[in-house]
């Protein structure tokens, strides 16, 4: 039998917390000889299970206060989305579509929609439909535009790593399963995500990912941060994706400073699903300035699937049409909600905690737990056990939106030394055959933090008085 090979060890510190909670593990046995090596190496520490469940997870019990669901629901509309569907269902002709293949440009009026949203968000006339390319959900975006703007490690072609700030949605299963590297810094704040850039940057990147407005940190980069991700962008001539699929959520007006970005390199990702609650439909869309790059990333998705499905497609236009209005209610019931956690909680003031990040992404919060974790010795998992269990009361750990430390195969070399090439600082050295590479900062200066949703939740008084009492309770001694 071949030996079970095993991920690079990380130094023992308080982030290897990240693999408590992990009950379900990647199959093990024999014939893992045959899967691609650079997949099968991770597969254990990238448990897909920590990040999405298995089978579709049940419903809590009712008295459990769900502010850790990254999901809309619960939220007032004029009409129910499922009744939408059938209706639309029942009233249109879905047999020519559903036999044929949507062809490699989706379907134009669809097309037109999401390109007039994203025109809209960022403020200028920037695509038109054939500039839009149909992918199945908003991960199926970034997934294909990191295989389009890397190349595979190993091969000693291009650029193959993907650079990006942590914590984040987590993109590290994709990113190795398109074969691609990852090139990871601590960005707590769109400052810290600006400077990470401009620091760790290299010959060797191909794609500079970006969230904005961000998961979980809620952040987002202003004009003059834009221009100098661009400066970076063009030193090294690399590409650069936007995941926007929050955007919805965001301010008036927010998306205009991403307008800035080179639009000669850069691909925006976004979601009809997230858009309007329906993360189960997958329907997502990517959109660049550029013929050439939207062409290959079209390339690459014909090879997975053709396109999304006519019928889906379908309907994906005719709602972005047809009920325009409800992607603003639903983010006007969010930024609601987490106003009003915000004056609840901020009133509670329990010890041990504070928030983290900035506002540009109302869906979320986060909240420093370190002094919390010091004095309890809990790690985040342990205490978002508790909070469930005794203070009925969810949340999510932030070990689960960094990568976990046991990928820490190794460091950068050399980074931060001023003065090459005009920029702000000099492109550091990256180790030889690394396929996950860290800032140096990464595993000793990471924030004990947890990460609160405010899309499905609407009990907003109780769960803040609940969550402030548990930290309250925690902080004067009690235990799990």
């Amino acid at each position: 039998m071949s030996a079970k090979p095993t991920a690079p060890q990380a130094p023992k510190t308080l982030d290897t917390i990240s693999s408590l909670s992990d009950s379900a593990s990647a199959p093990a046995g024999e014939f893992t000889r045959l899967i691609n090596p650079s997949i099968r190496d991770y597969m254990d520490t990238l448990s897909l299970q920590r990040f999405y469940g298995g089978y579709v997870v049940a419903p809590l019990p009712e008295h459990i206060l769900n502010l850790g669901i990254g999901e809309v629901g619960g939220i007032d509309l004029p009409e129910d989305l499922y009744a939408i569907y059938q209706h639309y269902v029942g009233s249109h002709d879905l047999g020519d579509l559903s036999t044929r293949y949507s062809g490699t440009l989706g379907r134009p009026e669809t097309n037109e929609a999401m390109a007039a949203w994203v025109n809209t968000w960022l403020g200028e006339k920037r695509f038109t439909s054939d500039l839009v390319v149909s992918l199945d959900g908003g991960q199926n975006g970034m997934e294909v535009a990191i295989r389009t703007f890397t190349t595979p490690l190993g091969t000693g072609r291009g650029r193959p790593y993907v650079l990006l700030g942590v914590p984040s949605y987590p993109y590290f299963s994709m990113i190795v399963a398109a074969q691609a590297g990852i090139q990871a810094f601590l960005a707590y704040d769109s400052e810290q995500l600006t400077t990470g850039i401009e620091r760790y940057c290299n010959p060797s990147v191909g794609l500079i990912l970006i969230n904005a407005p961000h998961n979980p940190m809620g952040y987002l980069p202003s004009a003059e941060q834009v221009e100098r991700i661009n400066r970076v962008a063009r030193a090294y001539d690399c590409a650069i994706a936007v995941d926007m699929v929050y955007a919805s959520f965001a301010p008036e007006g927010a998306g205009r400073q991403l307008a800035g970005l080179d639009p000669d390199r850069t691909i925006f990702v976004d979601s009809f699903s997230k858009k309007f609650g329906l993360p189960g439909f997958r329907m997502g869309f990517a959109l660049g300035a550029r013929p050439e790059l939207t062409y290959a990333m079209r390339f690459i998705k014909t090879a997975e699937s053709l396109s999304p499905s006519s019928p889906k497609l379908a309907f994906a236009g005719w709602l972005l049409k047809e009920r325009a209005g409800y992607p603003a209610l639903i983010a006007k019931t969010v930024r609601e909600r987490s106003e009003q956690f915000l004056e609840v909680f901020g009133a509670e003031k329990p010890p041990g905690v504070s928030l983290l990040g900035e506002r540009a992404n109302p869906f979320y919060l986060g909240l420093d737990i370190g002094p919390l974790v010091e004095r309890t010795g809990l790690n985040d998992v342990q205490i978002t056990n508790h909070l469930q269990a005794r203070h009925n009361v969810r949340v999510y750990p932030g070990s689960f939106v960094h990568p976990s430390a046991a990928l820490n195969a190794s460091e950068f070399q050399g980074a931060g030394k001023a003065g090459a090439g005009g920029l702000a600082y000099a492109a550091p050295q990256v180790p030889s055959g690394s396929a996950i590479v860290y800032s140096p900062e990464l595993a000793h200066n990471r924030t004990a933090m947890l990460r609160l949703s405010f899309g499905s939740e609407g009990r907003i008084e109780p769960a803040a008085k609940a969550l402030a009492g548990g930290f309250r309770a925690l902080w004067n001694g009690e235990r799990p």
